[in-house]
């Protein structure tokens, strides 16, 4: 579940763009940065983030 108001998306893909927020707060980064970084785990699990 994400915890910020970076994103408002819908509830099957609140767990890639929690991890997307989180992974921004924690290493001060934007959201692009982020988003490389995530998506190669959900890629790897099957769960490909559109």
């Amino acid at each position: 579940m994400c915890h910020c108001k970076c994103c408002d998306e819908s509830e099957e893909e609140n767990s890639f763009w929690g991890d997307v927020c989180f992974y921004m707060e924690e290493n001060k980064c934007d959201k692009e940065t982020a988003m490389k970084a995530v998506e190669p785990f959900y890629i790897k699990h099957g769960d490909v983030h559109k």
